[in-house]
């Protein structure tokens, strides 16, 4: 799913996040990369709402990645690098 620069200034949502066992041994895992284009360090915060039957307002995991001028931050297994499991978004 990529995002455009100009769109890139703000929140950004990834609908459909996880880290999963699925049918027959396979896996689901969520990977990311990120890139600036602009020509100053980006401060990008990852936040993941587990799924979950009522209403998540705070995060069940975050943190903040910097991402140099001219970078692209490859995060494989998005849920594993915040330390959690599950799906969600």
């Amino acid at each position: 799913m990529p995002l455009t620069a100009a769109a890139s200034t703000g929140p950004q949502f990834v609908p459909v996040v996880g880290k999963v066992g699925g049918a027959a041994g396979t896996n689901f895992v969520t990977d990311v990369r990120i890139i600036n284009h602009g020509s100053t360090d980006a401060e990008v915060t990852l936040d993941f709402f587990r799924q979950s039957d009522s209403a998540q307002t705070t995060p069940t995991a975050t943190t903040v990645v910097t991402v140099a001028p001219g970078e692209q931050r490859t995060i494989d297994d998005l849920i594993g690098f915040l330390g959690t499991t599950g799906l969600g978004g």
